[in-house]
């Protein structure tokens, strides 16, 4: 086999069931592909068939405040997202709710919106 190929692995209708009653009892994606052998992408596909739809990563207003200051004081998106928790679609969100314009990548400089 070429090392581009993959294996992809199949999932009966009992195992898939399985997983989606697991994941709404409350594993967590990333244990249960681990478990049944799958990609976590591959997870999400089974959790829509039946019926479980991805949660969103919404950030309450103190988190978000906080994501926009840490943003301002020069951590990039990405460290933004792993000091609160979140990821940088959602601190991308909370900046444009606040009006705070993006910097342009690897710039690390400090925002100013009164200058």
């Amino acid at each position: 086999m070429l090392e581009s190929e993959s294996v992809a692995t199949l999932l009966t209708v009992e195992q898939s069931a399985a997983l989606a009653d697991e994941y709404r009892a409350g594993a967590k994606v990333t244990m249960l592909a681990v478990k049944y052998g799958v990609h976590r992408q591959t997870m999400h596909v089974h959790l829509k068939r039946h019926g479980v739809a991805r949660p969103l990563n919404i950030l309450d207003e103190a988190k978000a405040d906080r994501a926009a200051r840490l943003y301002a004081d020069g951590m990039t998106l990405a460290e933004v997202a792993a000091e609160v928790g979140s990821n940088t679609r959602s601190i991308t969100l909370a900046l444009e709710a606040r009006s705070i314009p993006r910097r342009p990548r690897g710039l690390r400089a400090k925002y100013r919106p009164d200058e």
